[in-house]
């Protein structure tokens, strides 16, 4: 299968553990202004989604500035730009969501307030998801760039993030 990959230059890789290519990373975790933002560009058959879990601390309140994500295959036509229509803080973004889930998002502009959820022994900050669709296929590399977003420290905005795409072989052993 084919994924896209974050070339490692900026951010840390993150990794799902109940997957069939653990080995793989899922996304890139990039840190701005005390938000933790984890973007992955998935390509499906006829479009591409680029998600992001925006991970808003305690005591930190988030938002968007714009409603689209810019792809930049760099291969001299102009950024593919994502809109996403809304934020989901409930449940990672799907496009387009579910009836069950559509009651639940909220407009892009809203105040995202971060606080510290428990499970367990654990503790993370508060999340919130958005999915930007795509048609058609994407570049073999991607540089993507997040909408500008304000805290309440002022303005700010993520690098962007360069991705390649890998094949990789899954794996057929699930044990989670």
């Amino acid at each position: 299968m084919q994924v896209y990959v974050s070339d490692g230059a900026q951010g840390s890789p993150v990794y799902e553990r109940c997957s069939f290519n653990p080995e793989v990373p899922l996304g890139v975790k990039l840190e701005q202004a005390g938000v933790h933002a984890i973007i992955s560009v998935v390509q499906h058959r006829d479009h591409a989604l680029v998600g992001v879990r925006f991970d808003v601390p305690r005591g930190t309140t988030l938002v968007l500035r714009e409603n689209t994500i810019k792809v930049d295959a760099r291969d001299g036509v102009a950024p593919r730009v994502a809109p996403f229509p809304n934020v989901n803080p409930a449940a990672p973004a799907l496009f387009p969501e579910s009836p069950a889930i559509q009651k639940l998002v909220l407009p892009v502009d809203t105040p995202l307030r971060g606080d510290t959820s428990r499970m367990g022994n654990t503790s993370y900050d508060r999340h919130y998801w958005i999915a930007a669709p795509l048609q058609g296929l994407l570049a073999p590399e991607v540089w993507v760039t997040l909408p500008e977003f304000a805290t309440d420290s002022g303005p700010s905005g993520f690098p962007e993030v360069h991705f390649i795409k890998r094949f990789v072989i899954g794996q057929a052993l699930f044990n989670c």
